[in-house]
C-alpha cells in the first residue's frame, strides 16, 4: 500500500513475491500495476491476507514473533498476556485435578442396535465451562485494553531558535501527516474495517495491574494447592 500524503490518496499494489537477492529469483525491483477492485476481491488474495493478519496480529502466541509494525500492542505486552494465560490455566488445572472421578460416566446409548459409550460426562463439561469462566474474562479484558489503548503523546521540545526554514516546515508537515496515517492504520482503517474504540493512554496501567495481579494470584494458589497434594 502506497500513500500519497500530500493528496491523501492510497494505492494498492499486489506483489506477492520476494524482492531480495537471496530469495526467489534474486530480483530486487519489478514493475507493479495498480490493483483493481476485482483483484482486491480475489479469493486467494483475501484468504492469504486475512490468514496472515490472523496469525501475525490476532493470534496471541504466534503474534509475539510476527507482530505488525503498526500495532500498538507491543511484544512485551503480548508475552505478558501469554504468561498470564498460562498461569491461569495452571491454577484451573490444579483446582479441578482428580474431580472428574467424582462424577459417574453416562450410561451407554443404543444407536441402531449398537451401544455407544460417550467418553465425556456432564461433570467434565461442567468443569470445562467453569475453567473457561475463570481463565478467559480477565485475560480477555487485559488483551482488549492493550490493543485499544491510545499511545501517550510526547511533549515536543521547544527549540531556542525561532527561525524555521521552509524546508524544515515541509519536513515537519510530512512527519505530522505520516503520524496521522499511522494512527488511522492503528484504528483499523488500514484494513478497511470500521474505526475501533480507543481508550485513554492511562488505561495501560490498569492492564499492567491486572497482569501482575493475575500472575501473582495464580502462582500463589498454584503453590498452595501443590502443598495440599504433597
Amino acid at each position: 500500500i502506497v500513500r500519497d500524503l500530500a493528496k491523501s490518496k492510497k494505492e494498492t499494489f499486489l506483489c506477492q513475491r520476494w524482492l531480495a537477492v537471496e530469495e526467489g529469483d534474486g530480483g530486487v525491483d519489478c514493475v507493479l500495476p495498480t490493483a483493481t477492485e476485482k483483484e482486491m476481491a480475489n479469493l486467494s488474495y483475501v484468504f492469504g491476507s486475512q490468514t496472515s493478519k490472523a496469525f501475525n496480529d490476532s493470534h496471541l502466541w504466534c503474534s509475539v514473533l510476527g507482530r505488525p509494525a503498526y500495532s500498538p500492542f507491543t511484544r512485551v505486552q503480548r508475552v505478558s498476556c501469554c504468561l498470564s494465560l498460562l498461569l491461569c490455566t495452571m491454577i484451573t488445572n490444579i483446582m479441578f485435578f482428580g474431580r472428574v472421578d467424582d462424577f459417574s460416566k453416562p450410561p451407554p446409548v443404543d444407536i441402531l442396535g449398537f451401544e455407544v459409550q460417550f467418553p465425556i460426562s456432564w461433570g467434565q463439561i461442567m468443569i470445562g465451562v467453569q475453567s473457561c469462566l475463570i481463565i478467559f474474562p480477565a485475560n480477555l479484558v487485559i488483551v482488549e485494553i492493550f490493543r485499544h489503548v491510545e499511545p501517550r503523546q510526547k511533549r515536543n521540545a521547544v527549540s531556542s531558535d525561532s527561525s524555521v526554514t521552509e524546508e524544515q516546515g515541509q519536513v515537519k508537515r510530512a512527519k505530522t501527516a505520516w503520524t496521522t496515517q499511522k494512527e488511522e492504520s492503528r484504528d483499523g482503517k488500514k484494513t478497511g474495517h470500521k474505526q475501533g474504540y480507543v481508550l485513554p493512554w492511562w488505561c495501560v496501567y490498569i492492564a499492567w495491574f491486572l497482569v501482575f495481579a493475575t500472575c501473582f494470584l495464580s502462582a500463589l494458589f498454584t503453590v498452595l494447592y501443590g502443598f495440599e497434594y504433597g
